[in-house]
């Protein structure tokens, strides 16, 4: 097993961070997508990427890093979470998790709008509020944490690079960095 989780909440750029650590430890080269992420990229050898709590994960790794969000952020999360992976995979299972009442019809129904229905959106919203560790750090000495705002719009290699030391050379790295915050922000008008 891997001993370094990214956790982080859907659609927070989780993949994103799994890379650059992945690049920093061993100089891994990755691309963005057409939907502004990384999410081609089925494993890494050395990152694992979850969205479960962290109660239910610190204990089984040597490091945790945290992606910390601004509340004022989570309707662009979730609604990158819904395009960059819900749309994109007609993920039924997961859109019920949104709306347990609706029917598999109901559900389709969803996915066959060009937009983001608001419904759902604020679904999405309320589910993903409730956890509290999603909008500040968890407190234990073994969690490493970054911002969205700091994967997004600053110097995210620098960032972990306190935490994950490394001689590699950094150029490519920087330069996909960049890549994916201009994607990122032209596809969610962030």
């Amino acid at each position: 097993m891997s001993s370094i989780v990214v956790r982080s909440v859907p659609g927070s750029s989780g993949h994103f961070c799994g890379s650059i650590i992945q690049s920093l430890i061993t100089g891994f080269d990755f691309s963005v997508d057409t939907y502004g992420g990384v999410h081609d990229i089925e494993k890494f050898p050395d990152v694992v990427q979850s969205h479960d709590l962290l109660e239910e994960i610190i204990d089984l790794f040597d490091h945790v890093v945290q992606i910390i969000i601004d509340k004022k952020d989570l309707h662009h999360t979730c609604s990158h979470f819904y395009y960059s992976c819900l749309k994109r995979w007609w993920d039924i299972k997961l859109l019920k998790m949104y709306h347990p009442n609706y029917n598999k019809q109901e559900l389709l129904n969803i996915f066959l709008n060009k937009k983001l229905p608001r419904q759902t959106l604020n679904a999405m919203i309320e589910y993903h509020s409730k956890y509290e560790y999603a909008f500040k750090p968890f407190p234990d000495d073994k969690i490493i944490p970054i911002s969205l705002d700091c994967l997004l719009n600053g110097d995210p290699v620098n960032e972990l690079k306190n935490y994950f030391p490394t001689q590699n050379d950094l150029t490519n790295l920087r330069k996909r960095v960049q890549e994916y915050q201009q994607e990122h922000k032209k596809i969610y008008g962030l």
